[in-house]
């Protein structure tokens, strides 16, 4: 022994590594590209993750890790990034940015479905209910087994008639038809499906943190005329119109949005069917908006969950977006009323902390 006492690395004294050893905490996101030969790879130390969902659109997202020289050679792989063991989105990674100065490497892609945007498709059909033409293309022209939900009243048209890549396709049809999509992204979720605005419902399960209310009348209409093509036998044009008589009265005032011509209504029910369609979207338009600050879930985007607005009023999600870095989350969840010419959106906003559970 020296005098003094014990000194480290000397027989007698204690050990200042010993007990027990911490063991590393595991990542919460973990990141896995496969290429189409089978191999695979992870991607550690993910810094921060970008995803939006939207409905009868492709999904996109976007990660950050430290910088990697061998990561665009993985370009066009297929990507899974899980969140506490769950997978929160598969997709291809088909943009691979590395930054030298941050030291940082971007990699974006999207969801399932990128191949949607390639290739062409052209469909005529004629007097056919167009959910069965969204069928028709699901089956024929995409890889996903979709499921579509029959509308209880089915859009009918004289005449089909469109063409672009599958993606515009499939988007044309369903805004002709009032329909929307969405393509899974993660563990749980069946495979694409089309439907009607509130064929298909979920619990919110949201904690309202905060509610800040407004009121908007500025695309309300209570009168909507449609004009088709022109009719050599009936020496006009094929014509619908929808009023609300009540709504002319509780706002005194007749206000009117003229659609058309569209050449492609080729009869007056087409165009009454579009007409009938468009004013009770414009009816809707007076409406409560505002934002409400929530603990948010990430969710298949639109379908309807109650909001915490006064009344428990449903709203439809028209978008979902999640952002987390370097320990700091926030989510948006956006309320759209379908293909409105205005985008009449109501944002939801939290910024959490990463121990809170984003996902369940």
């Amino acid at each position: 022994m020296t005098a003094g006492g014990p000194r480290s690395g000397v027989a007698g004294s204690p050990d200042p590594f010993e007990g027990e050893l911490v063991s590393e905490p595991e990542p919460l996101y973990e990141l896995r590209l496969e290429r189409n030969d089978g191999e695979t790879r992870p991607v550690a130390g993910i810094e921060s993750v970008d995803i939006v969902r939207e409905h009868t659109d492709l999904s996109d997202w976007q990660v950050t890790v430290p910088e990697d020289d061998t990561l665009p050679e993985w370009r066009f792989a297929d990507a899974e990034l899980r969140h506490r063991g769950e997978t929160l989105f598969t997709g291809q990674l088909q943009r691979v940015d590395p930054s030298i100065l941050s030291a940082e490497t971007v990699l974006e892609g999207f969801g399932p479905g990128s191949d949607l945007r390639l290739g062409h498709v052209r469909i005529e059909r004629q007097n056919v209910n167009l959910y069965q033409v969204i069928e028709e293309v699901w089956r024929e022209h995409t890889p996903f087994d979709a499921i579509v939900l029959r509308p209880e009243e089915p859009q009918q048209f004289s005449s089909v008639t469109v063409s672009g890549s599958p993606k515009s396709v499939l988007k044309d049809l369903h805004e002709r038809a009032g329909m929307r999509f969405y393509l899974p992204m993660g563990d749980g979720e069946i495979d694409a499906v089309s439907f009607r605005p509130g064929r298909i419902t979920r619990p919110s399960g949201w904690t309202r943190l905060d509610i800040d209310p407004t009121y908007d009348v500025g695309d309300y209409r209570n009168a909507v005329v449609v004009e088709g093509a022109r009719s050599e036998e009936l020496g006009r044009r094929y014509r619908g119109e929808a009023v609300d008589e009540d709504e002319i009265d509780r706002v005194g005032e007749r206000l009117e949005e003229p659609i058309g011509p569209l050449p492609e209504l080729e009869s007056d029910e087409d165009c009454q069917r579009i007409a009938d369609r468009r004013l009770e979207e414009r009816v809707a338009e007076d409406q409560q908006e505002g934002s409400v600050d929530i603990l948010p879930r990430l969710m298949p985007p639109g379908v309807r969950v109650p909001v915490p607005y006064y009344g428990g009023d449903e709203r439809d999600i028209d978008q979902v977006s999640y952002t987390e870095s370097l320990g700091d989350a926030e989510a948006t969840i956006t309320f759209d009323k379908e293909y409105s010419v205005a985008e009449r959106v109501e944002e939801v906003d939290s910024e959490l902390d990463s121990t809170k559970e984003m996902i369940r």
